[in-house]
C-alpha cells in the first residue's frame, strides 16, 4: 500500500494536497464500481440525497450536495432521462421544478450502496475504530473552519461594497 507523508520526496505538501489526493483517489474507486451502471459520483449523490429526502426543488437538491443549481442541471437531466428521478412543476410556484425518485432509481440506490459501502471499507483500511472516528472529527473541523472562514470573508466584501453602494 503506498502511503504520502510530509517526510516524503513531496516535500512541504500542505493539507489542500492529502485532501485532494485523498478525494480524487476515493472518486476514482467510486467511478470504478458505478462505471458499469453509468453513474458518475456526483448522481450517485444526488440518488442518494434524493432517497433520504423526496421532494426537493432542483435548487434545493443542488444545495444539498454542496454544487450550485448550474453545475447540478446536467447531471439532474441526465437521471432524468434515464428515468431514475421525475420532476414536477411546484404547485404554488411553477418555476420550480420538484424532483422525486422513481422505483428505478430507488433500485439503483441500492445497488450502488453497496459499492459505496465498500468503497468505504477499503478507504477505512486498518484505521481503528478511534482513529476513524477521529478523522470523521477532524474532517468536520476543518470543514467548519473553512466555511467560517468564506463566511467572514463574504460578510467583509459585502461591508467593503456598502460604501459604494450608498455613493451611487
Amino acid at each position: 500500500m503506498e502511503t504520502l507523508s510530509v517526510s516524503s520526496k513531496l516535500g512541504k505538501a500542505g493539507l489542500g494536497f492529502f485532501l485532494r489526493e485523498a478525494h480524487r483517489a476515493y472518486t476514482k474507486e467510486l467511478e470504478a464500481g458505478f462505471a458499469a451502471h453509468r453513474i458518475t459520483p456526483l448522481q450517485f449523490t444526488f440518488l442518494w440525497i434524493l432517497s433520504i429526502e423526496e421532494n426537493l426543488s432542483q435548487v434545493e437538491l443542488a444545495q444539498r450536495a454542496g454544487i450550485t443549481r448550474a453545475s447540478a442541471t446536467d447531471d439532474i437531466e441526465a437521471l432524468k432521462s434515464r428515468k431514475l428521478i421525475r420532476g414536477r412543476r411546484d404547485a404554488t410556484d411553477k418555476r420550480k421544478i420538484i424532483l422525486s425518485m422513481t422505483a428505478a432509481g430507488n433500485d439503483m440506490v441500492t445497488r450502488l450502496a453497496d459499492h459505496a459501502a465498500v468503497t468505504n471499507t477499503t478507504a477505512r483500511g486498518e484505521l481503528s475504530k478511534q482513529a476513524y472516528r477521529q478523522l470523521f472529527d477532524l474532517l468536520a473541523q476543518v470543514t467548519s473552519n473553512l466555511n467560517a472562514a468564506s463566511k467572514q470573508r463574504a460578510a467583509e466584501i459585502a461591508h467593503e461594497d456598502e460604501p459604494a453602494e450608498a455613493a451611487r
